[in-house]
């Protein structure tokens, strides 16, 4: 995102920084703040505009696409250079299947139950 901040892409490298970074951490940052308190027995504030928010974000958490660029990316590049994977790399393909668990285990009928088992 930096290379292309200082390449005069700010507008792409804003695109990167909302779509890899952004929406997911408030996917997750939704799903632990409304899934920790009802684990604890309380029904957390707002419940319903997080519920919200966390649909809405959901479309917009593109890490499967980034990572897939990535990759090809790193396809491309092997023949003209060397390629290094280092900790980032792993780092998002860890959360690519870490997002991927927890939306295909979250059900928000099954949240909608607990809360009313809670209150």
């Amino acid at each position: 995102m930096r290379t292309l901040y200082d390449q005069d892409m700010a507008s792409v490298a804003g695109l990167v920084f909302v779509t890899t970074i952004l929406m997911p951490a408030l996917q997750i940052g939704a799903l632990l703040y409304m899934l920790l308190p009802l684990k604890l027995g309380r029904v957390p504030h707002g419940l319903p505009a997080v519920f919200r928010v966390m649909h809405a974000v959901r479309p917009w958490g593109m890490v499967e696409v980034f990572m897939l660029g990535t990759l090809v990316a790193l396809t491309k590049l092997a023949a003209l250079a060397s390629v290094v994977p280092g900790i980032a790399l792993w780092s998002f393909g860890i959360l690519m299947f870490l997002i991927a668990a927890a939306a295909a285990s979250f059900d928000s009928h099954e949240l909608w139950t607990r809360v009313e088992e809670v209150a």
